[in-house]
């Protein structure tokens, strides 16, 4: 959120503008159609494997399995959005209702939550040919009871 303490009467596409007597805030409209970049990479001495996302395949899987996105090696980046992770982390979304000690029937939209994306990285041994090309899998949890919001003051 941004915070100002004095309304400019300016209209800001993309923002929603909620107004009290004592400030005026702007929130992101649609936070989660935001696309969010990944390039990463794995390296293991002992093993013998290097790689990165531009050659492997990988998938984001939801938080009882499921497979939401499949990714192909490619030239570039892993595109999710955050509407995908929201989804994978099993949340049920921004306007469910925040469970953080003090959320007072706000939504995470309002009140905000951590959410932890981890890669695992995995070969299948037990080819003739030696080890099956790389892989990866996108997983994502909440951090329960754990709200996280960040406001900036403009002046």
């Amino acid at each position: 959120a941004v915070v100002s303490t004095q309304s400019t009467g300016v209209v800001y596409p993309g923002l929603v503008i909620t107004e009290n007597s004592e400030e005026t805030q702007y929130y992101s409209k649609t936070p989660e159609a935001m696309d969010i970049k990944v390039e990463h990479s794995v390296h293991s001495r002992e093993l013998q494997i290097t790689g990165t996302q531009r050659t492997m395949r990988g998938t984001l899987v939801s938080s009882n399995g499921t497979v939401i996105k499949r990714f192909t090696s490619t030239e570039r980046a892993d595109r999710l959005s955050l509407d995908e992770i929201i989804y994978a982390s099993g949340m049920g979304g921004l306007d469910a209702l925040s469970d953080s000690p003090n959320g007072n029937n706000k939504a995470f939209r309002r009140k905000g939550c951590v959410l932890i994306v981890t890669l695992f990285y995995a070969n299948v041994f037990g080819s003739v040919f030696g080890t099956s090309p790389l892989e990866y899998t996108y997983t994502v949890e909440r951090v329960p009871y754990t709200p996280h919001r960040v406001e900036e003051v403009v002046p």
